[in-house]
């Protein structure tokens, strides 16, 4: 069974997060855990010692426990509505789980029992911080094994029809490639292999990019795959070039420090170009076990 963590904190980007998760799992057959952290410090404020403590303590651990019962609630009401948006034909399982404390920490310690396939996060939440700017989502990609599926608060639910694949032609790219063939096939998405050279010290990249071509003939023969090797005067201009030539519908990327992508996050990249797209990014961790 293929298990799909969904961090939810009940924004009106839930609904968009919880959707896609929906047409994978459909697709495949599967479970949708979501999961809810809701914040859980006690404040002691004022008053003398120790009694002003003790009272203290007694409404915040109150005001905690009202918090969680509204959390239940809808944790609930979620539930029922993702429900109702499931093919009756589909086998898909919907549970939960919520835990006090921070949500970055509380999500990569839930994937420590529950062992995800796949995470599927809003980027920005309730917040509305820069998703690449030590946000919850970015903090996820970096410390998980787990391929996490970041969803920006611009983004509607538009599909999987278009699928980029920045390869970095690292290892582990062939890996990363069967993945989303795994989880995305089902949907019938092109997914366009694509290494932007940009550099006359990148040796043996056709060679490389051929290689991968012979380890997925069949796909390639049934329009399924495409390779491309582009040269570009940067990552910058390549990138936008390429998103400006073809409806994208979501990004796929190993966060490697010298893939495209990883320059992204280093800032060595400019980050307006991926906000203008307004896409979905599939980042594949390099500590990920295949």
């Amino acid at each position: 069974m293929k298990k799909i963590l969904v961090p939810v904190d009940f924004s009106d980007h839930t609904d968009v997060t919880c959707r896609y998760a929906v047409a994978i799992a459909s697709a495949n057959g599967g479970e949708i855990m979501l999961f809810h952290t809701y914040f859980d410090q006690m404040i002691i404020t004022g008053g003398t010692y120790p009694d002003s403590i003790a009272a203290q303590a007694a409404v915040d651990v109150q005001m905690i426990a009202e918090i969680r019962e509204t959390a239940e609630k809808e944790m609930e009401k979620l539930v029922e509505s993702i429900k109702k948006i499931i093919d009756p034909q589909a086998v898909v399982n919907v549970v939960w789980s919520m835990e006090g404390g921070d949500a970055a920490t509380g999500i990569v310690e839930i994937c420590t029992t529950y062992y995800p396939d796949l995470i599927i996060i809003g980027a920005q939440g309730r917040g509305l911080k820069d998703p690449f700017s030590g946000s919850t989502a970015e903090i996820i990609m970096r410390h998980t094994t787990v391929p996490v599926l970041a969803i920006p608060s611009s983004a509607g639910f538009d599909g999987f029809s278009q699928i980029m694949y920045s390869a970095g032609l690292v290892e582990g790219t062939e890996n990363d490639l069967r993945f989303i063939f795994d989880f995305f096939g089902s949907l019938n998405p092109v997914v366009h292999c694509v290494h932007l050279h940009c550099s006359g010290n990148e040796q043996f990249d056709d060679v490389k990019l051929d290689r991968l071509k012979q380890l997925f003939a069949k796909e390639i023969a049934d329009g399924k795959i495409v390779f491309g090797l582009y040269e570009c005067e940067n990552h910058r201009q390549g990138l936008v070039t390429f998103l400006e030539s073809t409806q994208i519908g979501m990004i796929a990327f190993k966060l490697h420090k010298t893939s495209l992508f990883g320059l992204l996050f280093s800032s060595r990249l400019s980050r307006k170009d991926l906000f203008k797209a307004k896409l979905p990014l599939l980042a594949f961790p390099v500590s990920k076990i295949h």
